[in-house]
């Protein structure tokens, strides 16, 4: 066997028909790539609700089990977009037809918001919080969105690329307990 016989490992839970999912998504598919072979949404930001819902409720696609919501800065990228500065990413399984998917969509630097997907999946309450703490992308719609991890007075976001790594010495303002002898 040689190296020009190789082919990465594909598995059936990130096999998707790509035509039903491209019929169905219309206009808010940007593109769909794979990443470690796991098919990737790209889906536009206004479209970021309906598209979720259409994967969930369409009988072939049926991605109705909601896995996580993280976020990405992408500032220190070498093509840096302030118009693709935050990757907002979904990931998604079908119990049904045991397949897993990833949607992402990019939120831009002045206008750092994206809509919840709290009304289709409860589960993303508690990542879209986390989400909101660290990066600080609203989630339009969300009915809780206040900090998970920080308190609620913290002004930054620790995940954003422009947060120094010391931090900004908001460290100093925490609650200080003393030793118990």
């Amino acid at each position: 066997m040689s190296e020009h016989d190789f082919k990465p490992l594909t598995y059936n839970e990130n096999q998707i028909d790509e035509k039903l999912v491209r019929e169905k998504l219309g206009a808010r598919l940007v593109n769909i790539a794979y990443d470690s072979a796991q098919p990737v949404l790209e889906i536009t930001r206004d479209g970021w609700v309906e598209a979720a819902r259409i994967l969930r409720d369409t009988p072939g696609l049926k991605y109705n089990f909601f896995s996580d919501i993280t976020a990405a800065d992408l500032m220190k990228m070498k093509d840096f977009d302030p118009d693709k500065r935050f990757m907002v990413v979904a990931v998604l399984y079908s119990i049904e037809h045991k397949r897993r998917i990833r949607l992402k969509t990019y939120v831009p630097e002045d206008d750092c918001r994206c809509p919840s997907l709290t009304g289709i999946f409860d589960g993303a309450h508690i990542t879209e919080r986390e989400a909101y703490d660290m990066f600080g992308i609203r989630f339009d719609g969300h009915p809780n969105l206040k900090r998970l991890l920080t308190p609620e007075y913290m002004k930054y976001h620790p995940l954003r690329k422009d947060y120094p790594v010391t931090g900004r010495g908001e460290r100093d303002n925490f609650p200080q307990y003393e030793e118990i002898q």
